[in-house]
C-alpha cells in the first residue's frame, strides 16, 4: 500500500468503523467499496466528525478520476511488483549496469505537473542494443514500458503504462550516473511532469 500511487480507502474506511461494525447497514456489507456505501456507513455512525469524514471520502471514491487510476494500476500491476520487500529493495529485475549510457538502473523521483508537492519514488532498469534503448519504470504498483533511441547524451522515448502512453526525454549527465528529463501524454514529450534518477550500482 505504501508504494501505490493510489490511496488505500478501503483499508482506511475499514479501520474506522471497525468498532462500530455492529451498526454497519446490512444492505452495504458487500464489496466493492462504492461511495454510496460509505455514506451509508456515515449515517449510520454516532460519531459526527466520522460520518462527516466518511461522507467526503463517499465523493471522493465515487469521482471516476480516482475509479480511472484504480483500474489503470491494476492493469499496470505484475506479481513482481505486489511481492513484500524490506527497506529500498527494488521493483523492477536487475541486471549489470555497464558503462554505457542509458544502461542498467537508476532510483529517483517523478513529479507529476497535476501534484507538483508530492513527488513519487521512481525506480527504473534499461538496457540498450546500439542506439536502441528498452526498459521499465515502476512507480510504486504498477509497471510501464519504456522504448527510446539515444542520441549523444538524449534518450527520446515512449511509454505506455496500461492503456495511459505518452513521450519523453532523459538527458545524461555525470558519465550516466544520473538521468533526468520530462515526459508528456499521447504525441507530447513534455507537460505531463519530470523524472529524475542516479544510478544504483
Amino acid at each position: 500500500m505504501h508504494r501505490s500511487p493510489v490511496p488505500p480507502l478501503g483499508a482506511l474506511v475499514y479501520f474506522m468503523a471497525e468498532s462500530s461494525m455492529a451498526d454497519y447497514p446490512a444492505t452495504a456489507r458487500t464489496h466493492p467499496l462504492s461511495g454510496a456505501r460509505l455514506q451509508a456507513l456515515g449515517v449510520a455512525m454516532q460519531d459526527p466528525q466520522i460520518a462527516m469524514v466518511l461522507g467526503d471520502l463517499g465523493k471522493l471514491v465515487d469521482d471516476p478520476d480516482v475509479r480511472a487510476s484504480h483500474v489503470l494500476t491494476a492493469r499496470a500491476t505484475n506479481l513482481q511488483s505486489l511481492t513484500p520487500r524490506r527497506g529500498h529493495v527494488p521493483t523492477l529485475a536487475t541486471s549489470t549496469s555497464g558503462s554505457l549510457l542509458f544502461q542498467g538502473r537508476c532510483s529517483g523521483q517523478l513529479i507529476q505537473q497535476t501534484n507538483p508537492g508530492e513527488p513519487m519514488k521512481m525506480e527504473m532498469e534499461l538496457k540498450r542494443s546500439g542506439d536502441t534503448v528498452t526498459g521499465q519504470l515502476s512507480v510504486g504498483l504498477g509497471v510501464a514500458t519504456i522504448k527510446g533511441t539515444a542520441d549523444g547524451s538524449t534518450l527520446n522515448l515512449d511509454w505506455q503504462w496500461a492503456n495511459n502512453y505518452g513521450r519523453g526525454t532523459l538527458r545524461a549527465t555525470d558519465n550516466g550516473a544520473r538521468l533526468a528529463g520530462e515526459w508528456g501524454y499521447r504525441e507530447s514529450n513534455r507537460g505531463g511532469g519530470t523524472w529524475s534518477c542516479h544510478r544504483v550500482e
